[in-house]
């Protein structure tokens, strides 16, 4: 490909630049630069041009270049860019920007397609509209947070893509494990058409979604194996203590069957081995009923443990505070039983009565409410972070329901990455 080829900023392109960096720009960034892209074609390729967009010191208007060019069938051009581990991407003005001298930009370097490609936001994709992109299912990557140009490489390979995207599920679209099944096998298709709605609230990972179809099970359960052999979360470390490994799938039958929720099952095996309860024994293991001999355990494990345990839920929520938000929704954590047990009784699930309370006092996870903003103080949906995974395990609106697919784009695209990053500011 020849760098001649590259064409100027088109105009309604740097008029929508400017438009949204007028909008998004924070003051105090004012001096960084920001990064931008679009598509274009150089010669018969399709190609995304990022732009560099940074504040003239001086009249505070904006500068924009163009910086780099990735061709979808594997090429690249940048120029006035350069990238090191501690700073990252780093573009050079020069004098010419600063003092508004007319010369001719920098000449075009080719580079290697992986380099050279910052983070951006991605503009004016309706320019995708007259090209042999228009059917991709590329209008679907936007509301799932995932990079268009990244996916239509892919779809260029992989046509199947698009049922996924099309679904809501374009996250796999990255596996090469999930599409070369898609394309090969009819039966995973239709597996995966039956799970959709699980797959997009979920997300579990590529392995659990080949363990179960493979082994014809549900992904729910495939995916307590996966972590029963993988994870060190507290919960799964409580089972452990009394199952082993050989028993795994008598175990995931048995919470399957009595319809047991993994977790409040971990905190009947924690209070029994808390208690000295003999949990080589069978009727205890696996009790014929379940939610009766629950309820006794926790008692008993209550009574004999610390009876501030209110208290240090409060503490929990006030050190865990920096993790609500508002905006589209109000996310707000749970600050103590009673909200629970309320948010439990108004939509009818087991959150007020299934020891969420010592799960957060003891910084296993966390409860939060997701509340409409014209109403912060009707329950709507309730949804559970675990702390040790850093990641939504659980969501659900009234009487255990699905929420909205608004809802569910919110809390894992917009809410848990930015509960995530809080988190680590806790930490």
């Amino acid at each position: 490909m020849k760098a001649s080829l590259i064409k100027a900023i088109p105009r309604e392109v740097k008029a929508e630049i400017k438009r949204l960096d007028a909008i998004r720009l924070n003051l105090s960034l004012r001096n960084n630069t920001r990064y931008y892209s679009y598509f274009d074609t150089v010669g018969c390729d399709l190609a995304k041009v990022t732009v560099a967009v940074k504040n003239h010191p001086k009249t505070k208007k904006p500068m924009i270049k163009q910086v780099a060019v990735h061709g979808i069938s594997g090429w690249a051009f940048a120029r006035d860019m350069d990238y090191t581990y501690i700073a990252g991407y780093q573009t050079y003005w020069g004098n010419s920007e600063i003092k508004g001298i007319k010369e001719k930009p920098s000449p075009w370097v080719g580079v290697e397609e992986k380099y050279f490609d910052p983070m951006s936001d991605q503009v004016c994709l309706e320019r995708l509209e007259n090209t042999p992109y228009k059917y991709s299912g590329y209008k679907q990557c936007c509301e799932q947070g995932i990079d268009v140009f990244d996916y239509l490489k892919t779809w260029i390979e992989h046509p199947k893509a698009e049922l996924l995207m099309k679904a809501g599920i374009g996250w796999l679209c990255k596996s090469k494990r999930i599409i070369n099944r898609c394309e090969m096998d009819k039966l995973f298709i239709t597996f995966i058409r039956r799970n959709v709605e699980f797959l997009r609230m979920n997300r579990p990972s590529i392995s659990t979604i080949i363990r179960a179809f493979r082994s014809n099970i549900p992904i729910n359960n495939a995916m307590f194996i996966e972590e029963f052999y993988t994870s060190n979360s507290e919960y799964i470390q409580d089972i452990k203590v009394v199952v082993r490994e050989n028993e795994i799938n008598h175990l995931v039958a048995y919470l399957e069957k009595n319809n047991i929720n993994k977790e409040s099952y971990a905190d009947y095996v924690h209070a029994c081995v808390f208690l000295g309860i003999d949990m080589n024994d069978t009727k205890n293991k696996y009790p014929l009923d379940f939610d009766y001999w629950h309820n006794m355990r926790l008692d008993q494990y209550y009574a004999q443990t610390d009876c501030k345990m209110p208290g240090r839920m409060a503490d929990v929520s006030c050190k865990y505070k920096g993790m609500q938000y508002s905006g589209m929704y109000c996310v707000i954590i749970a600050k103590s039983k009673f909200d629970l047990e309320r948010e439990g009784k108004v939509l009818q699930h087991c959150v007020g009565r299934m020891n969420y309370d010592v799960r957060m006092a003891e910084e296993k996870s966390l409860i939060f409410f997701v509340r409409n903003t014209e109403n912060l103080n009707m329950p709507y949906v309730t949804l559970e972070y675990s702390l040790s995974q850093k990641k939504v395990v659980q969501c659900y609106g009234a009487h255990d329901s699905r929420p909205s697919q608004e809802v569910i784009d919110f809390v894992y695209n917009k809410w848990q990455p930015y509960a995530t990053e809080q988190l680590e500011q806790v930490a």
